[in-house]
């Protein structure tokens, strides 16, 4: 079964037998920072990070940001369509340093949810491209997203750091990253 632009992006088909959990991890009672996947392995084709987000805020949607490499620069850049049933969007961010992933919820109970694809992690003959899939519902007043990000780097992408734009990750907060081959 395909996933969302990896066939287009890789010319393959991916099977979910293609699917490997590299690691997980959920956000204890005391709210985090940033969530980090260090040492990632360069045997996959593609990554997928799965994921549901809160953060401590709780006053207003809030993206997750990703970062690769301990990277900091401002040489990423994304792309994103908005909608949230009554109206649509879009929004663009170059010279950033960072790729939008996720968003949560501004309800205090409730969670956003995202998947993302890194397509070409290990490559290192062009640049990276990330897109995402995401969005939260508050009780009908949710948001359906989608983002396409970029990082202007060829090197492997062999960490990942996640954070909310503003607040920490809250309690049960849970990310999964898989690799993908094909």
């Amino acid at each position: 079964m395909p996933i969302f632009g990896i066939t287009a992006s890789s010319n393959m088909s991916i099977k979910l037998t293609d699917f490997y959990q590299i690691a997980t991890t959920t956000v204890g009672s005391t709210a985090v920072a940033n969530v980090e996947f260090t040492s990632i392995p360069a045997d996959y084709t593609h990554l997928q990070i799965r994921a549901i987000t809160k953060d401590s805020r709780g006053t207003a949607p809030n993206n997750v940001y990703m970062q690769f490499n301990s990277d900091t620069g401002t040489n990423y850049s994304y792309h994103g369509l908005i909608g949230n049933g009554t109206a649509a969007s879009s929004d663009a961010g170059a010279t950033q340093s960072f790729v939008i992933v996720g968003i949560d919820s501004t309800a205090t109970s409730t969670f956003g949810a995202f998947i993302c694809d890194i397509l070409d992690y290990k490559d290192t003959n062009k640049f990276k491209t990330t897109r995402s899939i995401l969005g939260y519902d508050a009780n009908g007043s949710g948001s359906v997203r989608m983002w396409s990000g970029n990082w202007r780097n060829t090197n492997a992408i062999t960490s990942i750091k996640l954070y909310a734009d503003s607040g920490n990750l809250s309690q049960y907060s849970s990310f999964a990253l898989y690799g993908i081959k094909g």
